[in-house]
């Protein structure tokens, strides 16, 4: 019986040490004190001051190794940020150094992304808190609502980091070679819609700092199918004349004609199918450090679409072109970025401009003081009108984002801070130019443990 006993222990050790996993957990609440805006309700009436909170994350996560070519990682979100249960998690094969696939995702955080300063690292931890802007001006559609993201010029977003099939081809340590087969968030689509849609990598370390090429696939073109009937009350007869395009919403319809009549027939579309329009894009990168300066420099290159005009002409899609900047010494420093939309088409896009500033402090041991602040500029494109028929006017938002933080950086921390900005876009129904101005005082706490 001691025998048994003894050897059940030692089954037990060796495989509690064949299969050991780091596991560590993160909580992070947020709470809005005071929130409000200078903005009216549709009575008239000045809007009201709230207050809010939340847990916006309750996680535990882990990885481990079942032996050096065998692997795994889970992530378990109670708390998401979608306010839905989440649970993330992938398998990996790695036979030789130089090759490993990886089944599965990482939550969206992405597997070889590109962006730097520019992007999450730009506020770091407290992104994922309320007391900054967080990933408004990095995904989203900006802080200002004019569409335009750091990621139009950096490679960081689309479906990197999704559950999903991943290829890393490591030749030597100054090169890589990485490949994601989106099989499982396309799945269902045909095999070579499946293909179109691969994102491939070319990733080069140099001494002198890092330059990636990344090809995001897209499916490209297919038009809707034509609807299988035609309705026409009063018309004699149901033959197609053509078909017609709004420019200003991109609706088709189609029509009938009577013979002998003028063609301004009454029809409805029905039945048909929907089509897409969606084109690949091609980001080059480069990011180094030359002492106390980094520079992350970013070009996104959008294929043309096909959704301009009534003949379905091309539509030569904005390049993207981003800069990143961090100078950082040991009691202070200050971190840049900046994105443009260079509009390659003045009759359908006019130019968008993103800037913001975090100059940082340390303050002491475990507190340190940041200021961010930013503009962003959307500007009309050619003989641009609104609904009233009036010249459209460049647009210009701003926000300001001062806030404390006290613990440490990658440990637990209490946050506190400031938030004002404005879209800078005029209050429907105000006199003048007025502009709505939201404001909040929120503070939040992380621990990780």
């Amino acid at each position: 019986m001691k025998k048994l006993i003894a050897i059940s222990v030692v089954f037990a050790l060796v495989a509690g040490a064949a299969f050991a996993v780091d596991v560590g957990a993160t909580v992070i609440g947020d709470v809005n004190v005071l929130k409000g805006d200078t903005g009216k309700d549709p009575a008239g009436n000045s809007t009201k001051v709230t207050s809010d909170g939340g847990l916006g994350r309750v996680r535990i996560d882990g990885s481990g190794e079942a032996n050096e070519n065998f692997g795994g990682y889970f992530r378990i979100d109670a708390r998401h940020w979608s306010g839905a249960f989440n649970g993330d998690g992938n398998v990996w094969w790695k036979p030789i150094d130089q090759f490993k696939l990886l089944l599965g995702g990482n939550g969206g955080d992405g597997f070889f992304g590109k962006e730097g300063v520019t992007g999450w690292g730009f506020y770091q931890t407290p992104t994922d808190t309320g007391v900054t802007f967080g990933g408004a001006n990095v995904w989203g559609s900006s802080i200002y609502g004019y569409g335009l993201t750091t990621r139009y010029a950096f490679y960081a977003g689309g479906i990197d980091g999704g559950d999903d099939a991943y290829l890393f081809i490591t030749p030597n340590e100054m090169v890589g070679i990485n490949i994601q087969l989106p099989f499982m968030s396309h799945k269902g689509e045909e095999t070579a819609d499946v293909f179109k849609q691969t994102i491939a990598q070319i990733d080069l370390k140099l001494d002198f700092g890092n330059i990636a090429l990344t090809y995001a696939g897209g499916k490209g073109k297919k038009d809707p199918a034509k609807p299988d009937a035609y309705l026409d009350p009063g018309a004699d007869s149901k033959d197609v004349y053509g078909w017609i395009q709004d420019p200003a919403t991109g609706e088709i319809t189609y029509g009938v004609k009577t013979p002998g009549a003028a063609a301004t027939p009454k029809w409805k579309m029905t039945g048909g199918s929907d089509g897409y329009d969606d084109p690949a894009s091609i980001f080059v990168y480069f990011g180094g450090s030359f002492g106390d300066l980094s520079i992350d420099f970013g070009l996104g290159y959008h294929m043309a679409t096909h959704d301009k005009g009534e003949k379905g002409d091309t539509h030569n899609q904005p390049i993207g072109i981003g800069l990143g900047v961090k100078y950082a010494m040991e009691t202070l420093g200050v971190k840049f970025r900046t994105v443009v939309a260079l509009p390659m088409d003045n009759e359908c896009d006019g130019m968008v401009v993103l800037a913001d500033v975090q100059p940082y402090f340390v303050v002491s041991d475990n507190m340190m003081a940041f200021v961010s602040v930013g503009l962003g500029m959307q500007m009309p494109y050619k003989d641009q009108v609104d609904a009233a028929g009036e010249k459209v006017k460049s647009v210009t938002g701003w926000h300001f984002n001062p806030y404390l933080q006290i613990g440490e950086e990658w440990g637990a921390k209490f946050l506190a801070g400031i938030k004002v900005s404005s879209d800078g876009k005029k209050i429907y129904g105000e006199k003048g130019d007025a502009t709505k101005l939201d404001w909040a005082i929120p503070i939040a706490m992380i621990v990780s443990f």
